[in-house]
């Protein structure tokens, strides 16, 4: 909050500082308000505030969404691997998996994969407790 009310204070104090700048002599005895440098002071300052915080923000969000849509890719590719492969056959699988996103054009390490296959096992555990805890027939 103390952010914004020193950036207010900037804005306004530019403005005042701008405006004798804003006056000029008519000729005519009159005096006229020339507003471009205002105008441009303003403009300067949504300049720098589009640099300084949108884009950085814009970065953030679109870094995150890659890396979202990466582990998603990652995950079904291990899911495909494990249905392709069978049990066993570790890495034939994880090498499947970094061909195919090599392919899609993502690079990831061995270690992103494995614990994607990590959370699959984990996964399947616990699909295989529950069922075990149910009785047959699905009743409860």
């Amino acid at each position: 909050m103390k952010r914004w009310k020193r950036f207010a204070i900037l804005i306004i104090a530019l403005i005042l500082i701008s405006i004798p700048i804003a006056y000029a002599d008519t000729g005519g005895g009159g005096v006229a308000i020339d507003l471009t440098p205002i105008v441009q002071v303003v403009i300067a300052l949504l300049a720098t505030i589009i640099t300084a915080k949108v884009v950085p923000w814009l970065r953030a969000k679109l870094t995150a969404e890659r890396y979202a849509t990466l582990t998603a890719v990652t995950k079904t590719l291990v899911y495909a691997a494990e249905q392709l492969f069978g049990s066993g056959k570790g890495d034939a699988k994880i090498d499947y998996v970094m061909r195919q996103l090599a392919g899609k054009g993502y690079s990831i390490d061995r270690a992103a994969i494995e614990a994607q296959v990590r959370e699959l096992t984990l996964d399947q555990q616990t699909v295989k407790a529950i069922s075990e805890e149910r009785p047959p027939g699905g009743g409860e």
